[in-house]
């Protein structure tokens, strides 16, 4: 069959495909720390699916670089992990451990999976059949630029990985089928990995290990990491979930100390005008007894101003008329069933008046 016209990527497109079978035997298997370990992406050409478009290649170099930099990504606390049907936005069904070169010379991955993710694989028809990886991928060019391509397909060569989907229709089913026609048996070398010392330059730098360093220092370094790393998101939800409680106390704090504020200010307000009101009050009083003209009327006000209570009983008493002592009522005008020349009149309490004054 003729392969479908492709579309025009960018140098760096993001991809999936090289999907295979899934396989509880192989996919489910896990290892003493939890981990199950599969091919990720195999080596050299694969054969592609009729309908497919591309055609990959994946070198020794490519794979290395894969390893190394995704080992890196995982020890400096990024996340690589596995989706249902591509979406990235949907739950997950397992994080990346580690990267690992296999023993047919491909990445092989070792992954947690989630009890969700393993039941959808055990399952019998499963509800998800294949595993398909997600990764950067350049086109190969010629010396003139010129696209190359491999039995009409154009030729990409992988060389970054970031995730992986659990599928159900594969962009490459021959190479799915392919992949998973047997079961997976260690070779010796596999079998001997733990004896033999890591040679991933990369991941042991930003692990902090020494050249040489064995399987389990590896398996245990990334495991402090990804502790850590789910310590840290631990403390960062606990405190997003209080940020609104601490935030509403601290308006509520801040709205009563504003209250506070205004209040004390208010009080003080008030009793200054009380004290102004009662000072001049008392001026009024000394001026209205006779006791006040320009030449103490300063004085005065200034020693009632200074205490008040004192002025009024020690002070006030003890000045001297100095003034002529204002009426009382003003001459012609008498209370209110008051006889104007009798005893009680406003006369002759003007009268009296003026002789107090003399």
């Amino acid at each position: 069959m003729k392969a479908a016209t492709p579309p025009v990527p960018s140098p760096t497109n993001w991809m999936t495909g090289a999907a295979q079978r899934l396989d509880a035997a192989i996919h489910l298997a896990e290892s003493s720390d939890g981990l199950a370990r599969f091919p990720w992406f195999p080596l050299g050409r694969p054969e592609m699916d009729d309908e497919d478009w591309r055609q990959f290649e994946v070198t020794p170099e490519n794979v290395r670089r894969m390893v190394d930099d995704g080992n890196a990504e995982i020890a400096q606390g990024e996340e690589i992990w596995i989706n249902y049907g591509h979406d990235h936005s949907g739950p997950r069904a397992g994080d990346v451990v580690r990267f690992e070169v296999g023993p047919d010379g491909g990445v092989h991955a070792a992954v947690r999976w989630n009890d969700n993710a393993k039941s959808a694989i055990r399952q019998k028809p499963p509800e998800w059949k294949y595993f398909s990886p997600e990764y950067h991928a350049v086109e190969v060019q010629d010396e003139q630029g010129n696209r190359v391509l491999v039995n009409g397909r154009v030729l990409h060569r992988p060389f970054h990985l970031c995730g992986g989907g659990l599928v159900n229709n594969p962009a490459m089913k021959k190479l799915a089928v392919a992949a998973s026609a047997s079961p997976h048996q260690p070779s010796p070398a596999e079998a001997s990995r733990k004896e033999e010392p890591m040679k991933l330059p990369l991941t042991m730098k930003a692990l902090g290990l020494a050249d040489g360093a064995s399987q389990e220092d590896v398996d245990s370094a990334v495991m402090k990491v990804i502790q850590e790393r789910d310590t840290v998101k631990e403390k960062l939800t606990a405190a997003a979930s209080d940020v609104k409680a601490i935030v509403k106390a601290e308006v509520v704090a801040e709205r009563e100390a504003m209250k506070a504020e205004v209040r004390t200010e208010m009080a003080v307000e008030h009793a200054k005008k009380a004290r102004e009101t009662r000072v001049a009050d008392l001026v009024k009083r000394a001026d209205d007894e006779g006791k006040v003209n320009e030449d103490n009327k300063a004085q005065v006000q200034e020693m009632a101003a200074a205490a008040p209570d004192s002025f009024e009983k020690l002070v006030l008493p003890g000045l001297p008329v100095v003034a002529a002592v204002k009426a009382w009522f003003k001459a012609g005008r008498t209370e209110p069933g008051v006889d104007p020349d009798g005893p009680e009149s406003s006369t002759d309490l003007d009268r009296k008046a003026r002789e107090y004054q003399k």
